[in-house]
């Protein structure tokens, strides 16, 4: 496996799409128009992605890594054709959304490599935590 912090973290594509979500005047909108931004769909994809991943957590890696190509390699695949689909769009979005699209992009590679290995975690956050506490 590589090293834990070479992976990707979808804690920080999260946070990134959510940053982007509330420079929004959010408080303004209605259900239906915050359902339609670009922002909620993404995090609402990165959410159904991290519901899945919970489910997992008890069990073998090589189970894992079995459950994972199943039930959530076609979520992370439909996130990133979302993604390319908004840098591909004549969309104008705010500068946090473009910074999260792109983030997303970038870190692609990196991002999917938990679907290689059961060991790998989506996001590195209790990682990030021990770092923090130094």
């Amino acid at each position: 496996g590589g090293n834990i912090l070479t992976t990707g973290c979808f804690m920080h594509c999260r946070r990134y799409f959510a940053e982007a979500f509330f420079v929004q005047d959010v408080a303004a909108m209605g259900d239906e128009e915050l359902r339609t931004l670009p922002e909620t769909k993404a995090l609402l994809m990165i959410r159904e992605v991290y519901q899945e991943e919970n489910k997992l957590k008890e069990m073998a890696a090589d189970e894992r890594l079995s459950a994972r190509k199943s039930n959530i390699a076609p979520k992370i695949d439909a996130f990133f054709a979302y993604v390319h689909s908004l840098e591909g769009s004549d969309d104008v979005f705010s500068d946090r959304m473009k910074k999260a699209f792109t983030y997303a992009i970038n870190q692609e590679q990196n991002l999917r490599r938990f679907l290689t290995d059961g060991n790998i975690p989506c996001d590195n956050g209790h990682v990030e935590r021990i770092i923090r506490s130094y």
